[in-house]
């Protein structure tokens, strides 16, 4: 008994479902298994952003209490840009101390799947924010428009933008 059905029309069928197949799994899919599958990488970049993060927040609280103390200027947008690193590294920390508490069971990659997946999501949310935070730190920086002479100190008529 021979297939009712030619062959290439079942090759066509088939050709048609393997695309769609590999529609589905770009669109919706793909993502959401990378997310659960580098779960651990996304952590250790999130780790390096927010440890350059730290430095970066040193420093400009080390120019910017200079600034107060030599100039008499708070330099409000800088004491925003501060709290917002801050409120960034404690949700790190909050993220890493959740991960601490609940240990993902299971060695590979896919035995808690959604778990992973909504910690990959945050830790990527994190670092977004984490580089915003390090794009606007370059305009939060007070910086003397010319170099100012022992005259304008004393005078305080250096032109100070903050």
């Amino acid at each position: 008994m021979s297939n009712p059905i030619p062959e290439w029309v079942q090759q066509r069928v088939v050709d048609c479902l393997l695309k769609q197949a590999k529609d589905v799994w770009k669109k919706y899919l793909r993502g959401k298994v990378e997310h659960v599958w580098n779960y651990k990488k996304r952590l250790k970049e999130l780790e390096k952003a927010v440890e350059e993060l730290k430095k970066e927040k040193e420093r400009v609280e080390k120019k910017a209490e200079e600034d107060d103390r030599l100039f008499g200027k708070e330099v409000h947008h800088v004491q925003v840009w501060l709290r917002q690193v801050d409120e960034m590294i404690s949700e790190y920390e909050n993220l890493v101390q959740d991960k601490d508490k609940q240990p993902m069971r299971g060695l590979l990659p896919l035995t808690n799947p959604k778990e992973r997946y909504h910690k990959s999501k945050d830790a990527e949310r994190i670092n977004d924010k984490v580089g915003e935070l390090q794009k606007e730190k370059q305009d939060t920086i007070s910086y003397w428009r010319h170099t100012p002479s022992s005259v304008d100190v004393a005078f305080s008529n250096a032109h100070y933008y903050g």
